[in-house]
């Protein structure tokens, strides 16, 4: 008994399969015009769907149960029906990561299925394009940035002094993963399609306008918002531990003195 995935069977129905496994995307409905070639039964998978049938007979060992092709359903593969949103948020949570640390454009898809256990071919199920899964990464990014940074009515009197300590910080510029996006995907951003830079515009809006208000000067807040990009840009670039501290530490002092902010110092 040869067993093959159901886009091979589909293909080349001449051959005579008997025992078939369920392609990603591929129902074996489709292959009841195959019915003549001998196909008697589609194997179920307890495996991930985005994944080829060949890949979960060859990766993962198959049960030895099968049913009979006709009676297969989506519903012989054991996922909730909140399976695909969870592994879309689990893509998403992981690309952001792993662009913040290495850049988005120098990533493959299978680099970042890989990064949550699944293999390349999946990456279709839950993003249209590479392009798309960035500009979902973006404005998730520079969303959560925006109300970290900007705050509400609750909160200190000192918010913004706080957020520049933070952002300033050699923690922050030895972790770009859980930092803000701008440092480390600015160009690529610079370079993106005009609605991600939209919404990167309309988050830094929304910071500016929180900051100015806070600071009682517009311009100081365009400024601040520079300063802490770029100085963490610089701060990233060099090797030495003492220069990035040194950067940083600069910073954060020009900026007290710019805005009398004593706890800044």
């Amino acid at each position: 008994m040869r067993t093959v995935a159901c886009d091979e069977a589909v293909k080349r129905p001449e051959k005579g399969f008997t025992r078939v496994l369920p392609s990603a995307g591929l129902q074996p409905s489709q292959l009841l015009h195959t019915r003549s070639a001998g196909i008697r039964s589609v194997a179920p998978t307890r495996c991930d769907p985005g994944r080829s049938g060949l890949e979960w007979a060859m990766g993962d060992g198959y049960p030895d149960l099968e049913i009979p092709y006709h009676q297969w359903t989506p519903a012989t593969m054991r996922y909730s029906s909140t399976h695909k949103e969870e592994t879309r948020r689990k893509l998403l949570a992981q690309s952001r990561a792993i662009a913040k640390r290495g850049g988005f454009a120098t990533t493959g898809i299978d680099a970042l299925m890989a990064s949550i256990g699944l293999s390349g071919g999946a990456f279709y199920n839950h993003f249209a394009s590479k392009q798309a899964l960035f500009e979902a990464l973006v404005s998730e990014e520079v969303e959560q940035s925006a109300e970290m940074l900007a705050g509400d009515d609750s909160s200190p009197p000192d918010h913004v002094a706080r957020c520049l300590r933070n952002y300033l910080s050699s923690v922050h510029a030895l972790h770009p993963e859980n930092g803000c996006v701008l440092p480390t995907l600015g160009p690529e951003i610079a370079r993106a399609e005009p609605a991600v830079r939209e919404v990167v515009e309309a988050a830094l809006k929304r910071t500016q306008k929180s900051w100015s208000s806070r600071t009682g000067d517009s311009d100081a807040a365009w400024a601040l918002i520079a300063q802490c990009v770029g100085a963490l840009v610089l701060a990233r670039s060099v090797e030495s531990e003492r220069t990035r501290k040194e950067i940083l530490a600069a910073s954060r002092r020009f900026l007290a003195e710019a805005l009398s902010i004593d706890s800044l110092r």
